[in-house]
């Protein structure tokens, strides 16, 4: 675990600036930290593995800025008050082909934005080709601020997404306010498909439904049964 003056912690930190680090493997790991801004597993780089995990943490459960064809499967992870982002791309380099299959996100005390990639300003980068799937989400509170509890969050200012896949995803309750998709005329939005999305013990079939906003830069957002 590395920690810095701040009092943030990753577990497994794999900070591959330098992006020289592939192939990596996190397999049967089980983790629990208690102290604040305690991150799971941050993976930088290229066919990283992450399988039959289960994470317990107050901050991102794993998190990426910049990987390619990486897999996070079977995996149980658990947000303290302080956590926890199931997807966090911070925009240190561009990521593609990143697949998240068979999650439960369970006891989630104090979440932040589910899936989120980060506003912050600066060089232009994309993250393409993204898959949830078969993912199961209990009870996530609904915060202020932020601490907002949304299922996803994309306020992109640097940062393009493009040709993201939500299929069968079961969220037990659903928030007054769960996602943004804001993009520039520079960082644009382009299709996120949302394959049978249940949010309250119901389907759901469109951003209204889903209590989702987006704004002119977000285009081809579909809702498919």
């Amino acid at each position: 675990m590395w920690d810095s003056p701040y009092e943030v912690c990753w577990t497994f930190c794999l900070n591959n600036r330098d992006h020289t680090s592939h192939h990596n493997t996190w397999r049967n790991i089980k983790e629990v930290q208690w102290t604040a801004c305690t991150d799971g597993i941050w993976y930088d780089g290229d066919n990283h593995v992450i399988d039959d995990c289960f994470i317990f943490n107050n901050d991102d459960y794993v998190t990426t800025h910049a990987s390619n064809n990486c897999t996070v499967t079977n995996c149980t992870f658990w947000g303290g008050s302080d956590g926890g982002h199931l997807f966090a791309h911070y925009p240190y380099g561009s990521s593609n082909g990143i697949v998240y299959d068979n999650i439960d996100v369970i006891g989630v005390e104090g979440a932040r934005e589910m899936i989120v990639i980060d506003k912050t300003n600066r060089v232009p980068q994309r993250v393409d080709n993204i898959t949830f799937k078969n993912i199961r989400i209990e009870a996530h509170p609904s915060f202020s601020g932020y601490m907002s509890g949304k299922f996803i969050s994309f306020i992109t200012k640097s940062v393009s997404a493009n040709n993201w896949l939500f299929e069968n995803i079961t969220i037990n309750d659903k928030n007054a306010n769960e996602g943004d998709f804001f993009g520039t005329a520079t960082s644009p939005i382009s299709n996120i498909t949302f394959r049978n999305l249940k949010m309250g013990g119901k389907k759901v079939r469109s951003l209204e439904e889903a209590n989702m906003k987006k704004n002119e830069f977000a285009t081809s957002i579909k809702f498919e049964e």
